[in-house]
């Protein structure tokens, strides 16, 4: 499990946030985010610290309700931006649904995340979102990686869950941010590889007894009239 921290406007000092044991940060993409977006600069100062990088799009709480072509579009945004700090394509983008979505909301949410799929490959699409947004999307299959946060999660934790978003409004580095722990071995960070199984134990042979012969088996097989192994 690795702890990880999630801040739009505030900036933590990176140092604090390593020695406190975090090991990723996740931050904003948007088509208009002002100064929560990531910079180059601030992705190559995360890497730098040895601190993984997830990334989120978020606009605004409601914009995953408006369907298909608004993730289409969103998507491209995010794919051109996560390109511009240097974020591999084969790692997912998180599309936030950052309110208490109800299931009549969900149809025009799994068009949103296919939507940012057109643009940036289904395998890619994560979502962030409260634990029933979660449990609908991996059901629907609108989504790869899910990020969930406590919020209108009513306690629960999806099985599904990447990293878990479980509390809010902390100080960390002198910055308000989010706290967050992993789920998964892979939870889209990049920097951080994916923990690699160990490989299952090879039991050790069964040494079978040897077994007891009788004098007239032994004899005969001094010999030569029979040969082991002896019935």
């Amino acid at each position: 499990m690795a702890k990880g921290l999630d801040y739009s406007f505030g900036r933590p000092n990176l140092d604090t946030v390593k020695q406190r044991g975090y090991s990723f940060v996740a931050r904003y993409l948007a088509v208009d985010g002002g100064s929560k977006l990531i910079t180059k600069t601030e992705a190559d100062q995360i890497r730098a610290h040895g601190l993984g990088l997830v990334l989120v799009y978020e606009q605004y709480a409601g914009r995953a309700k408006e369907g298909r072509a608004a993730g289409k579009a969103d998507g491209q945004t995010a794919l051109m931006q996560a390109r511009s700090v240097g974020f591999p394509d084969i790692r997912p983008v998180y599309f936030a649904v950052d309110y208490d979505a109800t299931g009549t909301d969900q149809a025009a949410i799994d068009e949103y995340l296919r939507g940012a799929a057109d643009s940036i490959g289904a395998n890619r699409v994560g979502v962030y979102g409260s634990y029933t947004v979660v449990e609908r999307c991996f059901t629907n299959g609108s989504a790869r990686f899910f990020w969930q946060t406590y919020a209108w999660s009513a306690g629960k934790i999806s099985t599904h869950t990447h990293i878990l978003q479980y509390s809010n409004g902390q100080t960390v580095g002198g910055a308000s941010v989010d706290l967050n722990e992993s789920k998964q071995a892979d939870f889209g960070a990049w920097g951080i590889p994916a923990l690699v199984p160990a490989p299952a134990p090879v039991p050790a042979p069964v040494v079978q007894p040897a077994t007891r012969l009788s004098v007239a088996q032994q004899w005969a097989i001094d010999q030569g009239i029979m040969t082991p192994p002896v019935d």
